[in-house]
């Protein structure tokens, strides 16, 4: 929804794996969009722990300004 325009950005629970997140990924960079860690980094993939912390998928515009309000909480 992110990479189509409907909604601007979203969170992701905690505990998604790899297999979960590696195609969304893929579509919304495609868009223009990114999926990240509440840090702000890219997702690292392959790892040893393929499960992932709380994510963010926002556009590019977007995000900068979710992430800076998601740190205020």
């Amino acid at each position: 929804m992110i990479a189509d325009g409907r909604i601007d950005g979203t969170l992701v629970k905690k505990n998604s794996h790899d297999w979960d997140l590696a195609a969304a990924d893929i579509i919304l960079a495609e868009a223009g969009g990114q999926l990240v860690g509440l840090e702000g980094r890219p997702l690292a993939y392959n790892r040893e722990t393929v499960a992932h912390d709380t994510l963010c998928a926002a556009s590019a515009e977007v995000l900068p300004h979710l992430l800076a309000n998601l740190t205020r909480i």
